[in-house]
């Protein structure tokens, strides 16, 4: 590169025309249709070998199976095209798209935890992976041929990425629950807190990225409010006290509601613990192996007194009596306070609590109508009702974090702007290609492809 053209690199004027030229190759509305409208799969890769993405198509028909193949050949123009970017940008534009792009090494860790730890192959993991952070495919490939999370940190910490130390400290946790939604969360805080920190009251075009961070970090905590309504155990928690009830004497009918027994209105604004249980219902329950937001119950010293018959306790209880602890309000607030990721600017931490504690999936959609996230989600509400999965939703919240940040594309013409809406508009034609030829491959009606496709 000549003194002259590097000297323009950390220009938005000359960045964004380079960008602007990668956006008018991407593809038309017209391409997703001949697409859908096509039935037999070679003849889906005959089109993707007329498309932009010829040359990765080519590449990775030699050596993969038809599927892998392609899906291969759409994440490495996905990488290409990112590090392209990076290759003729530097200073502050340059900066600002290494920590949007940290949200896919964050991606990755994520799903190399995940496979790890169902014990899938490498072959499965890097399938899942999408390398367009720094974290490049031979790094990838290295991490997915591990044997166990353990390893994964030890790895991460010899080459210093800033994720280990998150992983680091609740691996512990980890370890006593086989359960990684805390490890997850800590990933989360870390890179999102790492990166507001960095861009906190600086340039218009930090700003630019705070505003699509904060929007992530809500869309974030709403899926998690979600997930925790547990509708599914809540239902089902229900069924069981009614049966539980009807094998206990005197116990009054206004209270048999697993919720009505267990909480009460408090100025708060959320929800207290009472300290009126019912034991022979609960205490059934508990040695089930109930869990109230991943937590088992463990038992609290002095709290609260099941029964003065010490001889009673085994039979009641079983081997899991000293594993049993009745949360109060404060218990079970500080613990649904951590799953809480601070930096966005509709969900605070107080809504955040309230709603977790709502227990129905209806009832947080009506509080979260004050926020940009209520009318969207609410217009899925049919499709929730009927389908009855929470994934309905969380696909909705990532369309509306996509189109957020291909919308960043008009903030301004000499701005950060233009290359964080490419960069997620290159994004979703990715998935929707992706998508496309996965459902086409196994015969997905074109109705239901159309569903989960995110056309902007």
């Amino acid at each position: 590169m000549n003194a002259k053209s590097h000297a323009h690199i950390d220009d938005y004027g000359y960045i964004n025309a380079r960008v602007r030229a990668m956006k008018s190759v991407l593809l038309s509305r017209d391409f997703y249709e001949e697409l859908l409208h096509t039935h037999e799969f070679m003849s889906l890769i005959s089109l993707m070998d007329k498309s932009p993405y010829r040359t990765e198509v080519e590449e990775c028909a030699i050596s993969k199976s038809e599927m892998a193949g392609v899906d291969e050949a759409l994440k490495r123009n996905l990488s290409r095209n990112f590090r392209r970017i990076l290759n003729f940008t530097a200073g502050e534009p340059h900066d600002l798209i290494m920590l949007l792009l940290g949200r896919w090494d964050l991606h990755n860790i994520i799903t190399l935890l995940r496979g790890i730890h169902i014990k899938a192959t490498p072959e499965q993991i890097m399938e899942s992976l999408i390398p367009a952070g720094e974290l490049d495919t031979p790094f990838l490939d290295q991490l997915a041929h591990l044997n166990s999370i353990k390893e994964v940190i030890d790895l991460l910490a010899t080459w210093g990425s800033p994720y280990a130390k998150a992983l680091i400290d609740k691996f512990m946790e980890y370890t006593e629950t086989k359960n990684l939604s805390m490890m997850e969360l800590s990933l989360y805080k870390m890179y999102y807190q790492h990166v507001l920190e960095i861009i906190k009251n600086r340039s218009y075009n930090c700003k630019v990225l705070e505003e699509l961070i904060s929007y992530e970090i809500d869309a974030i905590n709403t899926t998690t409010i979600l997930r925790l309504q547990l509708a599914d155990l809540n239902d089902l928690m229900e069924k069981k006290i009614e049966e539980e009830a009807k094998k206990t004497k005197n116990i009054p009918k206004d209270e048999i509601s697993f919720w009505e027994m267990m909480t009460q209105e408090e100025k708060y604004g959320g929800i207290i613990f009472t300290k009126k249980f019912h034991t022979n219902i609960f205490s059934r329950l508990w040695k089930n192996g109930f869990n109230f937001l991943g937590r088992k119950f463990k038992k609290a010293k002095g709290e609260y007194n099941f029964r003065n018959k010490a001889e009673n306790k085994k039979d009641l209880y079983g081997d899991s009596f000293e594993n049993i602890k009745i949360y109060s309000k404060d218990d079970v607030v500080k613990n649904i306070e951590e799953y809480f990721v601070h930096g966005g600017k509709e969900i605070t931490e107080r809504k955040f609590v309230k709603m977790c504690l709502t227990m129905d999936v209806q009832k947080v959609l009506k509080e979260l109508e004050s926020t940009s996230f209520g009318i969207v989600l609410k217009s899925v509400l049919q499709r929730f009702l009927e389908y009855n999965t929470i994934s309905v939703l969380e696909r909705k919240i990532e369309e509306m974090v996509i189109k957020k940040g291909i919308n960043a594309y008009h903030k301004n013409s000499l701005s950060i702007g233009v290359p964080i809406g490419y960069i997620w508009k290159k994004y979703n034609e990715v998935v929707n290609l992706r998508i496309i030829l996965r459902c086409k491959k196994v015969g997905m009606p074109e109705k239901k492809i159309r569903e989960e496709l995110i056309l902007v």
